[in-house]
């Protein structure tokens, strides 16, 4: 729950210093456990809290083999039931991801990231995670 909370916490910053809107992209390392309901209910609402803010989502879970396809299938499933007011997609990479969100972005709002800025910004991420 406390992921939940930040993530929460850190989209409302977000949010108020980006009036023209935001971008969500989440991603779920192939080793990560499943949430418990609990979490996957307080994700949810936190989408549905956004929904005006969000301009577009995606949720990558990476890895291979029958168990990351079948998260992906899960959420795809979840997400088309949730019915989100912003495009939403589900990928196997962050390249897949990036490459959509960013055309989505561009074509919808005129946002001008581009995939290798988005797939930069992941990797510099990731190399501070792993320092810290």
């Amino acid at each position: 729950m406390e992921g939940a909370r930040l993530s929460r916490d850190g989209l409302k910053a977000l949010a108020a210093r980006q009036p023209s809107g935001i971008a969500l992209l989440n991603i779920v390392e192939p080793s990560a456990p499943a949430p418990p309901s609990e979490v996957r209910g307080a994700l949810a609402r936190i989408l549905t809290e956004f929904g005006h803010e969000l301009k577009c989502s995606a949720v990558v879970h990476e890895g291979s083999g029958f168990r990351a396809a079948a998260v992906r299938g899960v959420v795809t499933g979840l997400t088309l039931l949730a019915r989100q007011p912003f495009p939403h997609k589900v990928f196997a990479t962050v390249d897949e991801a990036s490459a959509w969100m960013t055309d989505t972005l561009h074509k919808s709002f005129g946002w001008t990231v581009t995939a290798v800025d988005l797939i930069d910004a992941v990797n510099d991420l990731r190399i501070r995670i792993h320092r810290s």
